[in-house]
C-alpha cells in the first residue's frame, strides 16, 4: 500500500478521487473547515510534509508518496507516474522523484541564492554533505518507509521546528520569508539517503 500526502492550499484535489487503493491525506492550509486535515498557513509543502511524518511515524505504510495540491503544474508536464498507479507503486527503491531533477549549490544559487543550505542544515544536522544538491523540482516525490525510519523522529521535529526561525528570512529570487521551505525542497533525496548520516546517528 502507498500513502498519499497532499498539501493543499486552494487547488482543486477531485484528481485524489482516482486512488482506490492508497490512504489519502490531505493537509488543507486554505483556512476553510472543510472536512480535510487543517494546518496553519505556514511552511508550504514542506511543513506539511514534515508534520505528517512526525505525526503519522509509527503509522507508515511501505511508501509514501508526496504531493502538492496540483503537482501537474509543479511538475511542468514531467509527472514520471501517472496517478492512477501510484496505489500500486513498488519499484524497491527509497527514493523516487516524480518531477524532474535539478542542480544547485549548497547556497541555493543559483536559485535562490542566500539559502544557506550548509550553514543552516549541513552543519547542524549532518556528519557529510554533498558537493552539490540535485533535486526533484517542486517537492514531488516517493520515500519508502524503510527511509523514512531510518532518522528518528526527533531528527524530523527538529528540522521543522527550524521553520519557527525568524532570523533566516530572505530567501533571494521571488522567495520571501522563512527560507526552510526552499531548503528542504533541496535537501529531500539527502533526508532519505542513507549514505549521508545525520549527527542523530552517533552513538
Amino acid at each position: 500500500m502507498t500513502d498519499v500526502v497532499v498539501a493543499r492550499y486552494n487547488e482543486n484535489v477531485d484528481w485524489c478521487k482516482n486512488f482506490k487503493n492508497s490512504r489519502v491525506f490531505i493537509y488543507d492550509k486554505s483556512g476553510i473547515n472543510n472536512g480535510w486535515i487543517n494546518l496553519p498557513n505556514v511552511g508550504r509543502e514542506a511543513h506539511t510534509y514534515l508534520t505528517h511524518i512526525i505525526n503519522n511515524y509509527d503509522n507508515l505504510s511501505e511508501y509514501v508518496c508526496f504531493l502538492q495540491g496540483n503537482p501537474f503544474d509543479g511538475a511542468k508536464g514531467h509527472l514520471n507516474i501517472r496517478i492512477n498507479e501510484l496505489d500500486d507503486f513498488n519499484a524497491n527503491v527509497d527514493f523516487y522523484n516524480l518531477s524532474y531533477y535539478t542542480v544547485c549549490n549548497l547556497d541555493g544559487t543559483p536559485h535562490h541564492p542566500n539559502l544557506n543550505i550548509d550553514e543552516i542544515i549541513f552543519d547542524r544536522f549532518f556528519i557529510n554533505k554533498p558537493q552539490f544538491l540535485k533535486f526533484p523540482v517542486g517537492a514531488l516525490f516517493i520515500a519508502s518507509k524503510r527511509a523514512i525510519l531510518n532518522r528518528s523522529k526527533q531528527f524530523y521535529i527538529d528540522i521543522l521546528n527550524e521553520f519557527n526561525r525568524t532570523d533566516i528570512d530572505n530567501c533571494g529570487g521571488n522567495a520571501k520569508g522563512n527560507k526552510m521551505p526552499w531548503i528542504c525542497e533541496r535537501i529531500w533525496p539527502y533526508i532519505f539517503n542513507r549514505d549521508y548520516k545525520t549527527k542523530y546517528d552517533l552513538p
